[in-house]
């Protein structure tokens, strides 16, 4: 007896050969999409911050605005002007702040120093008052879009809080700093200290700068430094 093809095992032959050779050809193309994807850089390769601070190097007139008795309810602010000369330390990686201002309160002297920490890719600040000689524990951050924001948390008169220090509307010839206090694990912010600083134009001592309002920010208590100390406000 003759044996005829069977129609419906020979469609499924073709339909599986047919998908093996779709297999192979979408395995190829995917494939050869890999090998020309970009690579993303290492996490060794982030962007290095080293000279985010740049701006601020030179001699500028400062216009300040310091609360007296930050977080106590108090609205006791004082306005002091004075100059302040920045240089460059170890090419860029470290900057040294010298700061005199007079007031109301009298003349205050401060230090600056900033450290960049390469492997963090973080800058630290340090603060002193001449009044005082010690140095005040550290914010750190780092520069995003053009704006600098540094964390740190300390000891202010027997109570731990948050501090953050925000460096803002940068331009060559200018930019605002601004510092405030958290008791709340930072979901609100009390400006305690706002500057603003000009390169090229003397600054009015009769003109006072506006107070800044109240910060609902809400942070993360994570991304703090655990570093305390106890602050010696500015040395008043």
């Amino acid at each position: 007896m003759e044996k005829r093809p069977n129609p419906a095992r020979k469609a499924r032959g073709i339909f599986l050969s047919s998908l093996l050779l779709g297999c192979l050809l979408s395995m190829s193309a995917l494939a050869q999409a890999v090998a020309t994807a970009p690579v993303p850089p290492p996490s060794g390769e982030l962007r290095d911050g080293q000279h985010d601070f740049d701006f601020n190097i030179g001699i500028w007139k400062i216009r300040t605005r310091l609360l007296l008795h930050p977080l106590t309810g108090s609205n006791d602010w004082v306005d002091l002007n004075g100059t302040v000369h920045v240089r460059k330390v170890w090419n860029g990686q470290a900057q040294l702040e010298e700061i005199e201002a007079d007031g109301s309160t009298g003349h205050f002297e401060g230090l600056t120093l900033f450290l960049y920490n390469s492997k963090a890719h973080e800058w630290g600040q340090y603060f002193v008052a001449s009044a005082v000689g010690v140095l005040d524990q550290p914010q750190i951050g780092e520069f995003k879009n053009g704006r600098g924001e540094l964390f740190g948390q300390e000891s202010f008169n027997g109570r731990t809080i948050l501090v953050r220090f925000v460096w803002s509307d940068i331009t060559p010839n200018s930019h605002h700093v601004e510092q405030s206090f958290s008791d709340d694990g930072g979901k609100t912010w009390q400006p305690n200290f706002v500057a603003t600083l000009t390169r090229d134009e003397e600054t009015s001592a009769g003109d006072e700068l506006p107070l800044p309002p109240v910060s609902t920010t809400t942070a993360d208590e994570g991304e703090y430094p655990s570093n305390k100390g106890e602050r010696q406000w500015l040395g008043w």
